[in-house]
């Protein structure tokens, strides 16, 4: 084997582990910025929870009943039919965990923006807002469409 092939074999496992290290690097920044943001973003989540739940009770006669257990965990369950959807904000992750009799167990994650100043609310990688997420949310409790 020539200087120059040991060389390139060198310089390919150089590469490799720059790339490793350079990915780990850019993950653990991600999880800070995302744990520095996320609990803005969850708070705005429930805001907009209360809010859609209020809306909805004011102009039907459906009711959702808003059970805040403590700041990270809320349950919305449908006065009539008992339907309930439980919610809760991960902060070790951070992301939102939802749970319900028709959705199952479902993730709402939290991606870093393009300039990495902010945080946003991603399902299957499709960006939402907290309005949107809040209107979801109760459509499990209520069984809308």
């Amino acid at each position: 084997m020539t200087d120059s092939a040991v060389r390139s074999i060198i310089d390919k496992a150089n590469a490799a582990e720059i790339y490793r290290l350079l990915e780990t690097e850019r993950f653990v920044e991600e999880q800070k910025i995302k744990k520095a943001h996320a609990p803005d973003l969850w708070a705005e989540v429930k805001a907009q929870i209360k809010l859609t739940c209020e809306s909805i009770t004011a102009v039907s006669p459906a009711s959702i009943i808003r059970e805040e257990h403590d700041i990270n965990s809320l349950t919305l369950r449908n006065g009539k039919t008992g339907q309930a959807v439980s919610v809760n904000f991960s902060v070790d992750e951070p992301c939102i965990l939802y749970e319900g009799p028709v959705a199952g167990r479902k993730r709402i994650s939290f991606g870093v923006s393009a300039d990495g100043n902010s945080v946003r609310l991603l399902m299957n990688e499709i960006p939402y807002s907290a309005e949107e997420i809040a209107i979801m949310l109760t459509k499990r409790v209520t069984g809308a469409s």
